[in-house]
């Protein structure tokens, strides 16, 4: 089946939930109460085996699938005349956010406050420039936000071939 990156991400998140709610069942098959006399059989619908042999298969489908998914990260492309990848863009926003969130903090600070430090009176000044400290969280803003439209986009564009064994 053909996936896009979008799809493949929520496909494996898909595959991991299988693969613990199996576990599950396998834990509390693996001992079951019952009365002198009866089968054990009566009261599972699986046993540890076949469990244990389904999640084997869907642990090999969300291992595959993610090494699909890693590679096509971490794949150079020419995109609007740059060679990039995806994880690449990824930890560029991340680190710009971060510094978006310093900047924004910064343009909150008043210019001047009263202070006290050790029972003296001090004043508190700033020593940048508030509004440019302002406008430049709004640039990072603008500049992440067009970043993330692009991730998006190249995650609908990047499509995996996967067929799943499991």
């Amino acid at each position: 089946m053909k996936l896009n990156l979008k799809e493949a991400r929520t496909l494996k998140a898909a595959l991991a939930g299988e693969m613990e709610d199996l576990k599950s069942q396998r834990g509390q098959v693996a001992v079951v109460e019952i009365a002198p006399g009866e089968d054990f059989k009566d009261y599972i619908n699986a046993t540890v085996e076949e469990l244990t042999e389904k999640i084997r298969l869907v642990r090999e489908d969300y291992l595959r699938l993610d090494e699909m998914v890693r590679t096509e990260n971490a794949r150079i492309r020419e995109v609007e005349g740059e060679r990039i990848s995806i994880a690449g863009l990824i930890a560029k926003n991340n680190e710009m956010r971060r510094e978006q969130n310093v900047f924004r903090s910064l343009s909150l600070k008043k210019p001047k406050e009263i202070g006290a430090y050790s029972s003296k009176e001090t004043i508190l000044v700033t020593t940048y420039d508030i509004a440019a400290a302002k406008a430049r969280a709004e640039e990072l803003r603008a500049e992440c936000d067009a970043r993330s439209a692009l991730i998006d986009r190249l995650d609908m564009e990047v499509t995996l071939d996967f067929e799943r064994k499991s």
